[in-house]
């Protein structure tokens, strides 16, 4: 059993001599004046704008894309997408165009065939390689097409764990991992690998997706590792909880820091109810269509002139007696339909004649009673309470207006309210 000890007890047994010793050595003397006696000299920084140059404009090297304008050597890109929208497997039939070379979906491979590495962190290796044989067979194509230029990886590949450019540490902020980077950037040089596509982004890192410092050191690490490798890198990324509008680049989820870094951003858009009947596509099939369009370069198109695709099923012929083949999703383009599809330029001619002999009845809004719509409608004998149609003769109107055949203006009506009227623009000459 211990028992308690004081000063007295220490005493006895030491000296009150030598514990007083031991007293005076451990008091602390307080912070330690600094020494002026030695004067470090240090160079100034030296910061100076770099004087412009001229030389021959066709001498600059060009900017090197790989495909179409969405990916660039040396430069990150992203993909924005809510779930289930066709964000991987666009990716997965990209990545075999530019493997071959071929322009399948409609985009140039330019300089091809490239040598891609396609690292997926949320499917397993055998659901990546479903997709990829499902594009195959969709397109045709054989082991040789690919030349031996695809590497695929899964959330169960061995590497897959330790992708982590970036972890948090113990007092909240967060240490960029080099050692990875660099085992990364000796992988790609190794295989070299033209296009490195990572999906999803926040499985890249461990740090706060909704810190903007650390998600901005971990995409200009990634921007780092495309110089370095002189490769293009794609990281895909969903967006926050869709509030009913259509998704732009700066709805992704967390830190925009990324979306800021990226050269390109692809915005994916699963066709809504009224894209749906607008295009007389059924309920039961919309979600088999999606649209893409690059969020950084332009505003949202119009859905008929944004680039369409439509999911096809493609059976891997694997069924036995214990179970059906696996039904693959692919994709391929969907041309949307066209607003001025049968439209002929005497039909135009003959609503811009029944504008002028019912002047009263061609008003500018479609709530009217006399909405000018039901004029346009009457010629081309289609139903003008219909929402599909109306929607369509509006954009046709906007046009119409837009190129000068039809313009607005504003005069009184017979109750005297200043209102907003349709008129004849320029005639069409047959």
């Amino acid at each position: 059993m211990s028992v308690a000890r004081d000063f007295e007890d220490d005493e006895r047994e030491f000296g009150s001599a030598a514990v007083r010793a031991a007293l005076d050595a451990a008091r602390w003397l307080g912070p330690v004046a600094p020494d002026h006696s030695v004067t470090m000299e240090t160079s100034p920084l030296a910061i100076a704008p770099t004087p412009f140059t001229w030389r021959d404009p066709s001498t600059i090297p060009r900017r090197q894309f790989l495909y179409g304008y969405e990916l660039r050597r040396k430069q990150v890109s992203s993909v924005i997408a809510p779930g289930a929208a066709g964000k991987t497997t666009y990716k997965v039939g990209r990545a075999i165009c530019m493997v071959t070379g071929r322009n399948l979906l409609n985009t140039n491979v330019w300089n091809g065939p490239h040598r891609v590495w396609l690292w997926n962190l949320e499917d397993e290796m055998e659901e990546v390689e479903k997709t990829v044989h499902a594009f195959l067979k969709a397109w045709d194509l054989t082991m040789d097409d690919l030349g031996g230029r695809l590497f695929i990886d899964g959330v169960d590949s061995p590497s897959s764990p330790i992708l982590k450019l970036a972890v948090e540490d113990k007092t909240g902020g967060f240490t960029l991992q080099r050692p990875v980077s660099c085992a990364l950037i000796d992988a790609i040089r190794e295989r070299e690998i033209d296009y490195l596509d990572i999906d999803p982004f926040v499985s890249s890192h461990s740090v706060d997706e909704n810190n903007n410092g650390a998600i901005d050191a971990v995409s200009k690490e990634w921007v780092r590792i495309a110089h370095e490798t002189n490769c293009a890198v794609s990281l895909a990324h969903h967006v926050r909880k869709p509030n009913g509008s259509e998704p732009s680049a700066f709805d992704a989820r967390g830190a925009v820091a990324m979306i800021n870094a990226a050269r390109s951003c692809l915005v994916f858009q699963k066709m809504t109810k009224e894209v749906a009947e607008e295009f007389r596509i059924p309920e039961c099939d919309r979600k088999r269509f999606f649209s893409v369009y690059d969020d950084k370069n332009n505003k949202a198109p119009a859905p008929s002139s944004a680039n369409w695709f439509q999911f096809i099923g493609v059976g891997l012929g694997n069924g036995d007696d214990t179970g059906p083949e696996d039904n693959i999703g692919a994709i391929e383009c969907w041309e949307a339909p066209d607003t001025f599809a049968g439209v002929t330029a005497r039909q135009l001619y003959l609503i811009q004649q029944q504008i002028e002999a019912a002047p009263k009845e061609a008003r500018k809004h479609s709530a009217s009673t006399f909405w000018v719509g039901k004029l346009v409608a009457k010629v081309l004998d289609v139903d003008p309470h219909d929402d599909a149609e109306k929607r369509r003769i509006n954009k046709m109107l906007t046009v119409w207006i837009r190129e000068g055949a039809l313009k607005i203006v504003e005069r009184k009506t017979s109750h005297d309210q200043m209102k907003e009227f349709v008129e004849v623009g320029r005639w069409l000459q047959l």
